[in-house]
């Protein structure tokens, strides 16, 4: 299923006519490295600018409450998140149901294991 921010307000709308009943593992990646992808016209015509601030939270939000809405026992997983929001996602969510971002999760773990 892909989603942009111009599917605001919409997201849950989405998700509710998925045909699968039940989902556990989602993944959410917000960008990618498969170079075939990138070079498509059609990926090319769907690129839009990277959102900022609380503008992207907020369709982050929107995103996982949908999610969780319809799958409450879903896993989530955040993938090629930047660094900075990277760390804030995790913070944000990871109280509130089960996500990681093994990105930031494995650094973290590679640290304290140095210590």
């Amino acid at each position: 299923m892909y989603f942009s921010a111009k599917d605001k307000r919409e997201m849950m709308s989405m998700i509710y006519n998925w045909p699968a009943q039940k989902i556990l593992p989602v993944m959410l990646d917000v960008g990618t490295n498969n170079l075939k992808l990138i070079e498509d016209p059609l990926y090319l015509r769907l690129r839009q600018p990277r959102l900022e601030g609380e503008e992207y939270l907020s369709i982050i939000d929107e995103f996982i409450e949908a999610v969780l809405t319809s799958w409450p026992k879903a896993i989530v997983q955040f993938e090629d998140f930047q660094m900075k929001w990277a760390f804030e996602t995790l913070k944000r969510y990871r109280e509130r149901f089960c996500m990681f971002n093994d990105d930031v999760q494995e650094l973290l773990e590679l640290h304290l294991l140095d210590c």
